[in-house]
């Protein structure tokens, strides 16, 4: 059988990509977005800082099912695991409510096996103590460890996913 699937790849910022992809190719509406997945966590506030939940927030902006998918680790071990969650799910994942939200899912870095379900959830607090570290003449990196005593309740994706769960939670 001849397959649905249709892929494109562009260059620029996520959401720069979902706008290009929205604006050239009037005749390619995709049935859902996802953008990801994303080395490390998106969760709480750092949602707004995220190129990947930007490009999930454009495609829900512009009227589209999105979804953010980030992986709770800076290496590349566990994008495998992650990947197979979000394909297994996919029917149930584009059955949401898409309505005014795109929805963010958090992965945590732990084997698949360990893992304790998929839960739906809401943004907590996700505080950390930032301040910039000077690496070279007029080269900063922001850097912080997470502020002690600054995460968020028990049912929000920061402890969720701490605690080994899979968190999906709407965000716009």
């Amino acid at each position: 059988a001849e397959s649905a699937w249709q892929a494109y790849e562009l260059d620029g910022t996520p959401a720069d990509c979902v706008k290009f992809m929205h604006l050239r190719f009037a005749d390619f509406r995709p049935d859902l977005i996802i953008s990801g997945i994303n080395r490390g966590e998106n969760l709480g506030r750092d949602v707004h800082y995220s190129g990947t939940v930007g490009a999930a927030m454009e495609g829900g902006t512009l009227g589209y099912r999105a979804l953010a998918v980030s992986s709770d680790t800076h290496q590349n071990n566990n994008f495998g695991e992650a990947a197979g969650i979000v394909c297994r799910n996919l029917e149930a994942l584009y059955a949401l409510d898409f309505k005014n939200t795109v929805y963010n899912i958090n992965i945590p870095n732990i084997p698949l096996e360990q893992m304790k379900g998929i839960v739906f959830t809401r943004l907590g607090e996700h505080t950390f103590d930032d301040h910039y570290v000077e690496e070279e003449e007029g080269v900063f990196m922001l850097t912080g460890d997470p502020f002690p005593g600054g995460e968020s309740e028990q049912d929000t994706d920061v402890a969720l996913l701490r605690e080994g769960y899979v968190t999906i939670t709407p965000i716009l």
